[in-house]
């Protein structure tokens, strides 16, 4: 506290000493809004608001008398006081601290809109430095500050501000521009700033107020909403794969065969390799990995070598050659060529982004079975590879496409819709313990980084089954997690549903995510952290994922980790 009154105070104090109103000044209204004001005399100041400076100044230890003094004049104060009284009072009543806290919030926003100059807003951002303890006892505790938000909403001096708005007027970015060029004089350079008015329109400030107070409510309400804190939590024990500490891990994945994790690892100045987690560190398999090309189908990969990473320009003279590396991972693997002669070329597997440009394309890979597809070029055979899938063991193409998905016995053979959604190809995976596809299986948008609902038709587990009959989709639809936000990945295991979220969002910022399990329609919270991408092994009881210190920080090295959901499992 004796850092809160020798340092921000004296601050304070300069403010209600500098930036006060004469006792002669003009009286400025807002009728619309209920507001009214003095206007600004800096050079003059009231005896009472000097002598409150003066007390706040030379305060060494809060002993009630000064806060009782603050509270009041709580209306005659600008809104950073209440910032400060707020940080007063934290060490007597956390709650009613958080009560002056969003006060300040809330005025110093009202404030701000009676500026004509907008870059004056931002100065509100500052102001919970100076309520520090406050800041991070709100951070900690959304729930109950939410509801103490709502509680100032309907107090009766919510807008009993009497205190001039000069106090963020006067530091707005055009107001320092105009103050700097009064000081160094005119700049030939610099066009003279044109003399206007420092309040805002009378008429403009109705609808500025209505949406400051509508955006509070709202800010307040989603912080009474349930968090990550109220899920249940099983927190479970996810230790790094040794070897993997401090690689630039890109994925992860598990050979459907012998439940080997092959990993792979992104170089900067060399190809990327394909690591073999072997216990007791990783073993390097292959190092002419070009981007992200690898495909993995049990113990059957492929892939571009390094030696293709020339981009050849496209023209209408010839085909182009698409060059491949295939075999068992443990191999060497046999290198062999593809012409094509259309512009764009569909590879990867379900790590991969979903391929979803509408240039037509003569070739594309499986993610399934990671064999290559090439529809003839004569035109005969009007399918896009770019939109096809080979299901393998002869069991036909899917066609997913703006009006629904389709099977196809054959390239040239007749088309079943099994059904009305559009999938992203590229990610689907087939699950052996359910010998069913999941036709979603790589990281997904279902809400955006603003909380919008995406995708919504994708928002669910949806499992092709093939064996005993006609096609069958089954979907197993599930629901947000809360704080959702960005890019998730639903796995499948033998304990159900898992969904990877590498942060989620509230409305005090970002904390970690982590993985969930959704377990009686409720989802549970196995591990925290930042995970970003992840795969299930062939029993659907280990999960490997890769995770990050932080998700802000690019090209930071990555871990991987993994967890066993069937062992132990009974005990928690």
């Amino acid at each position: 506290m004796r850092y809160v009154l020798t340092v921000w105070t004296l601050l304070f104090a300069a403010l209600l000493s500098g930036i006060v109103a004469a006792d002669d000044a003009p009286m400025i209204t807002y009728e619309s809004v209920g507001r009214s004001f003095y206007a600004e005399q800096p050079e003059a100041g009231s005896k009472r608001l000097q002598d409150l400076a003066a007390t706040i100044k030379a305060a060494a230890e809060d002993d009630g008398t000064l806060r009782q003094e603050l509270i009041a004049n709580k209306d005659e104060l600008p809104p950073p006081i209440l910032y400060l009284l707020a940080e007063l009072t934290f060490p007597h009543d956390p709650a009613e601290a958080v009560q002056w806290y969003w006060l300040g919030h809330i005025r110093a926003r009202l404030d701000a809109v009676l500026c004509a100059d907008t870059t004056a807003a931002q100065g509100v951002l500052y102001l919970p430095g100076f309520a520090r303890s406050v800041y991070a006892y709100t951070q900690a505790n959304p729930k109950e500050a939410g509801e103490i938000g709502l509680q100032v909403m309907a107090r009766d001096d919510l807008k009993a501000s009497k205190a001039s708005p000069m106090w963020i007027c006067a530091h707005g970015v055009k107001a320092m521009n105009k103050a700097v060029q009064k000081h160094l004089g005119a700049n030939p350079a610099i066009p003279a700033p044109k003399e206007t008015p420092w309040l805002n329109e009378k008429e403009k400030v109705v609808e500025l107020y209505a949406q400051i107070l509508d955006g509070s409510r709202e800010m307040f309400e989603k912080l009474t909403q349930p968090t990550d804190e109220q899920l249940t939590m099983k927190l479970m024990d996810a230790p790094t794969v040794p070897g993997t500490e401090g690689r630039n891990i890109r994925n992860v994945f598990w050979s459907l065969q012998d439940d080997i994790l092959l990993i792979e690892e992104f170089k900067f100045t060399e190809p990327a390799h394909l690591l073999l987690a072997t216990g007791d560190g990783v073993e390097t398999l292959q190092t002419d990995l070009y981007a992200s090309t690898f495909c993995l189908a049990g113990n059957f990969m492929s892939y571009q070598p390094n030696d293709e990473v020339k981009v050849q320009p496209y023209t209408h003279k010839g085909p182009r050659e698409l060059r491949i590396k295939e075999g068992s991972f443990k191999g060497k693997g046999r290198i062999y060529s593809i012409e094509y002669s259309d512009r764009d070329v569909s590879r990867g597997g379900f790590h991969m982004r979903p391929a979803e440009t509408p240039i037509f394309s003569r070739i594309g890979q499986s993610s399934l079975t990671c064999q290559w597809i090439k529809t003839p070029d004569d035109g005969n055979v009007p399918l896009n590879a770019n939109y096809l899938m080979d299901l393998g063991d002869g069991r036909g193409y899917l066609e997913s496409v703006d009006g629904g998905t389709y099977l196809h016995t054959s390239l040239d053979g007749k088309a079943v819709q099994i059904s009305d959604t559009k999938f992203p190809l590229r990610c689907m995976k087939y699950v052996p313990f359910l010998d069913a596809i999941q036709m979603v299986a790589c990281p997904q948008f279902y809400v955006g980084r603003n909380g919008d609902a995406i995708n919504r038709d994708l928002m669910n587990v949806s499992l092709l089954r093939l064996t005993g009959g006609e096609p069958e989709i089954e979907t197993r639809p599930f629901s947000e997690i809360p704080g959702e936000r960005g890019a998730t990945q639903t796995l499948l295991t033998k304990r159900g549903v898992v969904r990877l979220m590498p942060r989620r969002n509230t409305v005090v910022g970002d904390k970690p995510g982590g993985l969930y399990l959704l377990e009686n329609n409720d989802w549970v919270k196995i591990w925290e952290g930042y995970p970003l991408t992840g795969d299930v092994s062939a029993t659907g009881c280990k999960i490997a994922f890769t995770s990050v210190s932080h998700p802000n920080r690019m090209y930071q090295p990555k871990e991987v980790r993994t967890i066993d959901l069937c062992e132990s499992w009974e005990e928690r």
